[in-house]
């Protein structure tokens, strides 16, 4: 099982930024990657911004990428499947 996901090593952000398609798994990478950033962490917190709550985060950023998604992570209804989704994903990387 993977224990983590590194960020994507390609131009795939540059491609979404561009809107050109991208791979589910580049996708999937993507996501996570937003997620280490706001709200994921604390820094708000610390500097006085106001927080945004964590699970509408997580689908407002699985949403940002969902045409490009692989189905199991872009189908997710609920948190608990759509990490084991991702996770997934990760996990049959080469």
């Amino acid at each position: 099982m993977a224990e983590h996901v590194d960020p994507v090593r390609s131009d795939a952000c540059i491609r979404e930024a561009l809107g050109e398609p991208l791979e589910p798994d580049e996708a999937a990478g993507l996501f996570v990657s937003d997620m280490w950033g706001h709200p994921f962490n604390n820094l708000d917190v610390m500097i006085g911004l106001p927080v945004e709550p964590i699970e509408p985060a997580i689908w407002n950023h699985r949403d940002k990428y969902r045409e490009h998604l692989p189905p199991a992570v872009r189908d997710s209804r609920s948190l608990r499947p759509l990490l084991e989704a991702v996770v997934s994903v990760a996990d049959n990387l080469p």
